[in-house]
């Protein structure tokens, strides 16, 4: 009797195995387009800084000093060096990167509870 259900036991870990992949492999492929539009509003911004930031410094200042620790964020670009569609462009990129943390942050969440149940 004890060996049956053992066996039970491990077919339903191994389902829940199956779960978790099948959810990881969701929340990846799902997260591909929103990962492309940001690349694409990476690509758009950068074509419409405006002449005057001809130097290149078109991050708010102090930023380069946590560019090692933080990386790249939209948020910390400065308006005013853009264009007027470089803007509107900013801010569609700012909301999808938050878009995309809470997306990362809540797919790891989900897996590592799934993990923990199984």
């Amino acid at each position: 009797m004890k060996r049956s259900a053992a066996i039970d036991t491990s077919a339903s870990a191994a389902n829940m195995s199956d779960a978790i992949i099948g959810f990881a492999l969701i929340w990846m492929v799902a997260g591909l387009p929103l990962w492309a539009l940001l690349l694409n509003d990476f690509r758009i911004i950068h074509n419409h800084i405006a002449p005057s930031a001809s130097d290149m410094r078109y991050m708010k200042p102090g930023y380069y000093k946590t560019w090692p620790f933080f990386g790249f964020r939209f948020s910390a670009m400065d308006p005013t060096k853009l264009t007027e569609p470089g803007r509107v462009r900013l801010k569609i990129a700012i909301r999808r990167q938050r878009i995309i943390w809470v997306w990362s942050v809540l797919g790891f969440l989900i897996v590592m509870i799934l993990g923990a149940l199984s």
